[in-house]
């Protein structure tokens, strides 16, 4: 996550909050299954159908959703399958959802070493 003024010179700064991938090089996408195989998780981060940063409110909307994936491939080629499996609704106004995943690694040249 990544928090930064908006100033622009601007005297009413405002705080702007959103998720980004630290590895510039990544690239990710949404996967329509659980168990998925490396080579479809590798063709759907391709695909590069999510953006490389997304503004915290998102995480509150129906952009993410219960039994939904995303695959993502860094820039060392390494795969990861991340399935949403639970939400849970904040606790307080302003707060932000609980996410429940489970989460499939893939190294180059290897099978699947987590989950």
């Amino acid at each position: 996550m990544a928090c930064h003024s908006d100033s622009g010179g601007d005297s009413n700064d405002s705080l702007t909050a959103e998720l980004r991938f630290l590895d510039t090089g990544a690239v990710a996408g949404l996967v329509a299954k659980p168990d998925a195989t490396v080579e479809e998780c590798r063709g759907a981060a391709r695909v590069a159908s999510l953006p490389d940063t997304l503004p915290l409110s998102a995480l509150n909307s129906n952009l993410v959703a219960r039994d939904m994936g995303f695959c993502v491939e860094t820039s060392r080629k390494t795969v990861v399958l991340v399935w949403v499996t639970d939400i849970r609704e904040p606790s307080s106004a302003g707060g932000l959802r609980t996410f429940s995943v489970n989460v499939t690694r893939w190294k180059t040249g290897s099978e699947k070493t987590g989950s």
